[in-house]
């Protein structure tokens, strides 16, 4: 299991009893998934267009709806992409879960933009993964925010829409976002639409279009 960076910012850092607590918390929630998942009938053939887009070299934003990102720690598993957690208890045990299921994480600080400035780091170099919800953090729910796109375009970046579909799920509708989650033996297709680029002269308008009609051609 990875453990972070030692020149990150770590929130567990000084916080024994806090690094303890988020151990336990990210255990728990890492073998639930482990156990839940493990009961679904997974059909991964559309994955090899995300290896066939990394194949290329070039930086990668992989997009995904807010709410449908739980099953895909599981069904992607293994892949390098970055994600950014907060530097927070709550962003410890996230980073601490997705390391075990093979991502990379950094804890980054609130109110300064930390998170869009590991993102850009990120995709200097060639080959980088990173993962981005754009109707995130607080929706609106399926409305794309500009910055993958703009993200994208700065950086010569491949946009691959991400989702999950599946036969029987449970819709948390107390969530802004309205997760799906795939229910116990149900069947779970990772769905992996064309990888695309944002045309450097495109209007915010157009990006938006873009991006927004990629994510729901996977729905």
């Amino acid at each position: 299991m990875t453990e972070p960076d030692p020149k990150r910012p770590n929130w567990e850092e000084g916080r024994p009893f806090g690094k303890i607590a988020a151990v336990l918390v990210a255990a728990i929630i890492y073998a639930l998934l482990r156990l839940w998942s493990a009961t679904w009938r997974i059909d991964k053939s559309e994955i090899g267009r995300l290896e066939a887009a990394r194949a290329t070299g070039r930086p990668i934003i992989g997009i995904v709806w807010h709410g449908s990102y739980a099953p895909l720690f599981y069904l992607i598993s293994g892949q390098p992409a970055l994600v950014v957690t907060s530097y927070s208890f709550r962003g410890s045990v996230i980073a601490r879960f997705c390391r075990w299921f093979g991502y990379r994480a950094m804890q980054v600080e609130r109110g300064n933009h930390g998170g869009r400035r590991a993102i850009r780091e990120e995709l200097s170099h060639p080959n980088a993964l990173v993962a981005i919800a754009p109707d995130g953090p607080l929706g609106p729910r399926h409305e794309a925010k500009p910055g993958a796109a703009a993200l994208a375009a700065e950086f010569g970046a491949l946009l691959i829409p991400i989702s999950a579909n599946s036969n029987r799920k449970k819709i948390v509708t107390s969530r802004w976002d309205k997760m799906e989650l795939p229910l116990p033996t149900a069947r779970v297709t990772l769905r992996v639409g064309e990888a695309f680029e944002i045309p450097q002269d495109a209007s915010p308008e157009e990006a938006k279009a873009l991006v927004e009609n990629a994510l729901n051609a996977l729905i």
